[in-house]
């Protein structure tokens, strides 16, 4: 009985023992975790450059279109995710260009707003684990809205705002400010030809000589040129004529001579808005004289560009079928004028805007049905065109051009 207590007391220890051993020597499998927060990434630089990737920077200096065609530049600059730079991937990167008051929602427009999505690029060629360099391709139109110093904006400015998201959807932005600078430019034909005519002829056809808009700035035209010579003889100047109408011909008295001195053509090419040209044209004319000369002849007109006022222009209807515009305080009328209501000195109708006399300091107009009235900015009133109900004249006469009304009952 004892031998058996015995037996069973020692298999009892050894079981405890290896129990023990078993316990303290065993090893277990444990799980670490941690989430890190995704921190959004930064755009640290935004340039304006004329490469891609470029570090050259044109913005503080303002951007300058190129005459009749796009201007390739590019938004470049650094952006920084300390997630790590691959973080961000090309398809998070957007820029935006737009003239400022346009804000950021403004719609794609190649005047004022410009957007960049799909075409951006990024490269992770970096030393740094965290930075990565950013380029988005941007297409300036020739015609894009000036904001520069008498500019028609000059009272804006042009912004740059770039996005970066990373994938987990966080964001930053940064902009740029800058100017965009006027550019005066026009297409102008490098020739006119009136082709064979004969002695004592005036040229039936008018030549259509178009000005075309190439830049982003209201223009005009001073036209001057000098004797023709021919293989016997000359053909002054003054033979050739112009006008803005296709219609007027060679004695219609909007119809201008050349002459030696730069004469303004007194035309307006416009603005252009979206990607249409636009463009006014001069007609010529020419007559040969009767006698003295023969063979070819060959002479140079000189057509030199002037910038017109970029400003908003007021603009006047009425009940007939004429218009005035105010730029500047520079009176302009078209339409019918069969009472002289164009105020332009003659019963012509004009087809363009036509400046009336040389007055800077026109206010505003109103256009009646034959007969037009303006005030002056110190006060001064005018009137012109039909009479027959009294234009404050003291009388019923018409009147082709401006008068002064210089009496006015209950004046002070």
């Amino acid at each position: 009985m004892d031998r058996k207590i015995f037996i069973t007391l020692v298999v009892l220890v050894f079981t405890l023992i290896v129990g023990v051993v078993l316990r303290t020597t065993g090893a277990a499998d444990v799980t670490a975790t941690v989430d890190i927060e995704n921190a959004a990434p930064s755009v640290e630089a935004v340039r304006i450059s004329t490469t891609a990737f470029g570090i050259d920077d044109i913005a503080p200096s303002g951007i300058t279109p190129v005459i009749g065609v796009d201007r390739a530049l590019f938004v470049t600059g650094t952006i920084a995710d300390l997630n790590g730079k691959t973080g961000v991937a090309t398809s998070g990167v957007s820029a935006i260009f737009y003239r400022t008051s346009k804000t950021n929602a403004c719609l794609a427009d190649n005047n004022n707003c410009y957007r960049v999505s799909a075409e951006c690029v990024v490269s992770y060629d970096t030393a740094s684990v965290t930075e990565l360099t950013y380029s988005c391709p941007l297409n300036i139109a020739y015609y894009i809205d000036a904001t520069s110093v008498n500019a028609r904006y000059a009272s804006d400015t042009w912004t740059v705002e770039v996005t970066a998201v990373d994938d987990g959807a966080a964001s930053g932005v940064r902009t740029l400010t800058t100017e965009v600078e006027t550019l005066l430019a026009l297409n102008i034909p490098g020739a006119i030809d009136y082709g064979t005519l004969s002695l004592g002829d005036i040229s039936t056809n008018a030549i259509d000589f178009p000005l075309t808009q190439r830049g982003n700035t209201r223009s005009d035209v001073l036209v001057s040129g000098a004797d023709m010579n021919c293989d016997l003889g000359m053909l002054e100047s003054s033979k050739q004529r112009y006008s803005l109408r296709q219609s007027a011909l060679y004695d219609d008295v909007d119809t201008k001579p050349l002459t030696g001195s730069s004469v303004s053509a007194n035309l307006i090419v416009p603005l252009q808005i979206g990607a249409t040209p636009v463009a006014t044209s001069l007609f010529w004319r020419i007559a040969v004289p009767q006698t003295g000369i023969k063979g070819d002849c060959f002479g140079a007109n000189t057509v030199l560009l002037i910038a017109l006022s970029n400003k908003d222009a007021q603009f006047f209807t009425g009940e007939g079928y004429h218009a005035a515009v105010i730029v500047e305080g520079k009176l302009y009328t078209w339409g019918a004028n069969e009472q002289g209501q164009l105020g332009l000195g003659d019963a012509n109708d004009r087809v363009n805007p036509t400046r009336v006399g040389t007055d800077s300091d026109w206010q505003s107009v109103a256009v009646g049905g034959r007969h037009t009235i303006a005030l002056k900015t110190n006060g001064d009133l005018y009137t012109w065109g039909y009479g027959g109900f009294g234009l404050g004249h003291s009388n019923t006469l018409s009147y082709i051009s401006p008068q002064k009304v210089t009496t006015v009952t209950g004046a002070p």
